[in-house]
């Protein structure tokens, strides 16, 4: 009877449940689990430690990066300092240099200088050559690159020609500066940025070669580059710089910082600076690994298996002892609410990852590994116009205004390769007009999705518009006279110095007309200077309408004008002088007829000296004889037209 109890029947049960054979099953299975908490806690450890490694290695590149981008925007300035004038001086190079504090302001940076392009004497003869003008500062390395000819080597020349065919900054391969010597012999590179006659860069590759000036550019001593680029304490991670995608001794650039040999904790990268590809190899240091290294997986087996080892012998020793089992049970109910807590935690940092975004100022957007968009927050709404939920499951692609689906495919592939990608274009509103971005694309390793940062380029362009329509104003203000808006003296002169070598190079004639208003000063002191200057705004007209396009009429000050005929003259000197006497009796036609001035009609007859040019050399000299020939007319009765004797 006894045999059948339920109460007997359970009382046996739990006997066997806390027998010697449950202590040892107990055991094993605490053991394991306590294996596989070391396994796991040794496996935590790795991935965080892989995580802090790539951190690491993002913040060493971003800071290469950004500081490649920091030289890119000083040649820019170069480049728009030549822009800005038709010739930019020693001093005036100098100067601006000064102005940058290269040593301060931008480390690593050997010196900025100026190449300007000497063209082939033969046409067919190559891309001519080079020479270094100017090279700042003026440090006994640089002195000696001055004068050198770079294109004369072909990894220099290949940069140089990249960086004029698609007119910006382009970087070169390995090479070694004319500036080493000694002991310390670093490798280096070069970044160019091409400098076009008119300053505009042109529309198209074969005008961008035709209208070459120069090249403004940096040398760049790799060591010292890269010097400072880890920081100073607390060195994770050393890395070495190669040229191109291949990682050998021939194409190495750099290696910055002491790295473990045996270290498992490597990553690969591939940077695109100013058109050239850079592979860098990151690798962990010695500080690195020691600051990584943790006891807590040992401490966690070894603290594992004490406590089974203490289960075990509780189990033994109070085998009957229900209290242990409640003790193993509020243990695992502690473990549970740890967990609870970290899921806590999980939540909380999602929570305020999505505040930052919600909150930044920048367009944010998130892809899966399709391209459809997943996320998007706020600002980007706000600024493009666009519903949240029109936006979600459509192809990121679709946002941009400028690129076809072939651009788009390429973009693709190459945030694909390299993680990390940024560029400028332009988004569509939601209204169909657009607006100008520069958009930080970056891959997540693990799904594949892609972030894509917005940043606001408007503001920017519309700074750099009114820098190009304040440097134009500028322009215009020192080479044309502020009230007859025609080319001043100084402006005159450079096109006369072009015409004389024109002239000496076609053995064809020029000439150049001297124009004095008669009796202009008896006007001012009748009526006054506004009355004059009425009067040599209409005269400026008369002498562009009595001219042609090619030519060049200019003011030099009070009533004194001239006229440049720097082409489509004979070689011969009396037919040269008819054709000019043709134009002149043309002028004194015109310039003589009345003025309207305050009412009435003033007369002012022209007195007119011509100096014929072809062999002379210097722009003053002939600007003399026409002087001089326009007051012989003067003396001799006003109204005339005399030629300056040769």
């Amino acid at each position: 009877m006894s045999q059948g109890n339920p109460r007997v029947l359970s009382a046996r049960f739990a006997d066997w449940i806390h027998g010697r054979v449950t202590a040892w099953v107990v055991l094993a299975v605490s053991v394991l689990m306590t294996l596989l908490a070391w396994r796991a806690a040794e496996h935590f450890q790795a991935d965080d430690a892989r995580g802090r490694f790539e951190a690491a290695a993002d913040a060493t590149q971003l800071r290469i990066v950004e500081r490649m981008r920091g030289y890119e925007l000083v040649l820019r300035g170069g480049a728009g300092l030549f822009a800005a004038s038709n010739e930019v001086s020693q001093d005036e190079w100098r100067a601006f240099t000064a102005r940058l504090d290269l040593p301060r302001s931008y480390p690593g940076l050997q010196g900025l200088g100026y190449a300007a392009l000497q063209a082939s004497a033969q046409p067919m003869a190559g891309p001519g050559r080079s020479a270094i003008v100017y090279l700042e500062p003026q440090d006994w390395r640089n002195r000696r690159a001055l004068g050198y000819d770079m294109l004369s080597e072909p990894v220099r020349q290949a940069a140089m020609a990249r960086a004029r065919d698609e007119g910006g900054a382009a970087l070169s391969g390995r090479v070694t500066l004319v500036q080493e010597d000694g002991p310390d012999i670093q490798q280096g590179t070069l970044m160019y940025w091409p400098v076009y006659r008119q300053g505009a860069t042109p529309p198209s590759v074969s005008e961008r070669r035709s209208s070459l000036q120069g090249w403004v550019y940096a040398p760049f001593r790799m060591r010292d580059l890269m010097d400072g680029i880890l920081p100073a304490q607390d060195q994770w991670v050393a890395f070495a710089l190669h040229d191109g995608d291949r990682l050998d001794g021939a194409s190495r650039l750099v290696q910055v910082g002491q790295s473990r040999p045996d270290t498992p904790y490597r990553s690969r990268r591939q940077l695109a600076i100013a058109g050239a590809v850079w592979t860098v190899e990151f690798t962990a240091t010695q500080a690195f690994e020691e600051a990584s290294h943790s006891l807590q997986p040992a401490l966690i087996g070894l603290g594992g298996l004490a406590a089974d080892l203490l289960l075990f012998l509780a189990l033994q020793a109070l085998a009957r002892n229900g209290q242990l089992l409640a003790q193993r049970n509020a243990e695992l109910q502690g473990s549970r609410e740890a967990l609870s807590r970290e899921q806590a935690a999980l939540r909380e940092r999602e929570r305020r990852y999505r505040g930052v975004i919600e909150t930044t100022s920048e367009g944010f957007l998130m892809a899966d590994r399709q391209g459809r968009i997943t996320e998007v927050n706020d600002a980007y709404l706000a600024r493009s116009g666009h519903l949240r939920e029109a936006l979600i499951g459509q192809p990121i692609g679709g946002l941009d205004a400028l690129m076809d689906a072939a651009a788009l495919k390429e973009i693709t592939q190459r945030v694909q390769l390299q993680s990390h990608l940024r560029f400028e274009t332009r988004h569509r509103h939601a209204d169909g007009t657009d607006w100008p971005v520069e958009v930080s694309l970056s891959r997540q390793a693990e799904d594949g999705a892609v972030f894509a940062f917005v940043h606001d380029l408007s503001a920017l362009k519309r700074l750099e518009a009114e820098r190009a329509e304040a440097t134009e104003q500028i322009r215009r203000m020192a080479f044309h006279d502020p009230l007859t808006q025609l080319p001043n003296r100084r402006l005159l002169l450079d096109r006369l110095d072009q015409a004389l070598a024109a002239a000496r190079r076609s053995h064809r004639h020029g000439a150049l007309l001297f124009i004095d208003l008669d009796h202009f000063k008896a006007l001012n002191d009748t009526h006054g200077h506004a009355a004059g200057d009425q009067v040599l705004v209409q005269c400026a007209q008369r002498l562009q309408a009595c001219t042609r396009t090619e030519d060049t009429v200019a003011r030099l000050g009070g009533d004194e004008f001239v006229l440049m005929m720097a082409s489509g003259l004979s070689e011969l000197p009396q037919e040269a002088r008819a054709q000019v006497q043709v134009v002149a009796d043309k002028l004194l036609a015109a310039l003589d007829l009345p003025y309207p001035v305050a009412g009435t009609q003033y007369h002012c007859s022209p007195s007119i000296g011509v100096a014929l040019f072809r062999d002379q050399r210097l722009a003053d000299e002939v600007l003399r004889q026409a002087d001089d020939a326009m007051y012989r007319a003067k003396r001799e009765g006003r109204r005339t037209l005399r030629f300056a004797t040769p």
